[in-house]
Protein backbone atom coordinates (compact mmCIF):
# COMPACT_ATOMS: atom_id res chain seq x y z
CA UNK A 1 0.00 0.00 0.00
CA UNK A 2 1.62 3.18 -1.06
CA UNK A 3 1.87 6.44 1.26
CA UNK A 4 -1.35 8.43 -0.51
CA UNK A 5 -3.28 5.02 0.14
CA UNK A 6 -2.79 4.74 3.85
CA UNK A 7 -3.35 8.23 4.33
CA UNK A 8 -6.58 8.36 2.29
CA UNK A 9 -7.79 5.39 4.70
CA UNK A 10 -6.73 6.68 7.94
CA UNK A 11 -8.85 10.08 6.78
CA UNK A 12 -11.57 8.71 6.23
CA UNK A 13 -11.94 6.69 9.24
CA UNK A 14 -10.53 9.73 11.22
CA UNK A 15 -13.33 12.02 9.13
CA UNK A 16 -16.00 9.85 10.17
CA UNK A 17 -16.33 11.53 13.76
CA UNK A 18 -16.34 15.14 12.34
CA UNK A 19 -19.62 16.82 11.72
CA UNK A 20 -18.54 19.80 9.58
CA UNK A 21 -18.72 18.35 6.05
CA UNK A 22 -15.55 20.80 5.21
CA UNK A 23 -13.49 19.69 7.78
CA UNK A 24 -13.11 16.49 5.85
CA UNK A 25 -12.41 18.14 2.28
CA UNK A 26 -9.85 20.94 4.01
CA UNK A 27 -8.20 18.39 6.19
CA UNK A 28 -7.82 15.68 3.13
CA UNK A 29 -6.60 18.75 0.84
CA UNK A 30 -3.78 19.63 4.06
CA UNK A 31 -2.20 15.88 3.97
CA UNK A 32 -2.30 15.83 0.18
CA UNK A 33 -0.78 18.93 -0.41
CA UNK A 34 1.98 17.88 2.70
CA UNK A 35 2.82 14.63 0.77
CA UNK A 36 3.08 16.32 -2.72
CA UNK A 37 5.35 18.86 -1.35
CA UNK A 38 7.34 16.41 0.62
CA UNK A 39 7.50 13.07 -0.22
CA UNK A 40 9.40 12.06 2.51
CA UNK A 41 6.66 13.48 4.96
CA UNK A 42 5.25 10.76 6.85
CA UNK A 43 8.95 9.56 7.78
CA UNK A 44 9.74 13.49 9.21
CA UNK A 45 7.17 13.28 11.61
CA UNK A 46 7.81 9.54 12.85
CA UNK A 47 11.77 10.88 12.98
CA UNK A 48 9.65 13.55 15.43
CA UNK A 49 8.05 10.74 17.13
CA UNK A 50 4.94 11.33 16.06
CA UNK A 51 2.45 9.30 14.15
CA UNK A 52 -0.18 10.33 11.03
CA UNK A 53 -2.96 9.81 13.48
CA UNK A 54 -1.39 11.87 16.12
CA UNK A 55 -1.11 14.83 13.26
CA UNK A 56 -4.50 14.25 11.87
CA UNK A 57 -5.62 14.52 15.81
CA UNK A 58 -3.78 17.98 15.44
CA UNK A 59 -5.44 19.23 13.03
CA UNK A 60 -9.07 17.95 14.11
CA UNK A 61 -8.05 20.14 17.88
CA UNK A 62 -7.49 23.63 15.75
CA UNK A 63 -10.67 25.62 16.34
CA UNK A 64 -14.16 24.64 14.75
CA UNK A 65 -13.90 27.89 13.03
CA UNK A 66 -10.41 27.36 11.69
CA UNK A 67 -11.75 23.99 10.26
CA UNK A 68 -14.77 24.71 8.57
CA UNK A 69 -15.56 27.05 5.99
Amino acid sequence: MDLHSAVEGDMSREMEDYSCQANESFCKKAMVALLNISPQFEKIVLMQGGTMEALLERIASFPEKTRCR
